[in-house]
């Protein structure tokens, strides 16, 4: 049986998107290794950060992006990202934050995403 799709609806520069009127946190597909998230670019207490994993904390949903990766020279992570769509959204689990980077693992997909 078909995922129901619906759109999301993003602003240049935002982590975040709406979806039904309910606004999201956006990471990487490049980040994902199977069903874990490992972020390399997060430093702790630097904005955005603190908001954006607290609204992972509390939704415990995510919206997965298809971004083209940039390098950049000062990054922690040595990249940026130019979003080019959405896949879909999932609810999380075991997330945290350390040396590594924000880390969570993807539990259901949710619903897919046009675009």
């Amino acid at each position: 049986m078909a995922r129901p799709k619906k759109k999301a609806f993003g602003e240049r520069g935002s982590w975040f998107a709406t979806v039904d009127g309910e606004r999201l946190p956006c990471v990487h597909f490049h980040w994902i290794k199977g069903l874990h998230h490992c972020d390399p670019g997060y430093i702790d207490g630097v904005a955005p950060w603190p908001k954006f994993v607290d609204a992972i904390r509390q939704m415990r949903k995510v919206i997965v992006t298809k971004d083209k990766p940039i390098r950049e020279q000062d990054g922690k992570s040595g990249l940026q990202f130019e979003r080019i769509g959405y896949i879909a959204v999932f609810s999380v689990d075991n997330i945290q934050t350390d040396e590594e980077g924000l880390k969570f693992e993807l539990k259901d997909r949710l619903y897919d995403l046009q675009g």
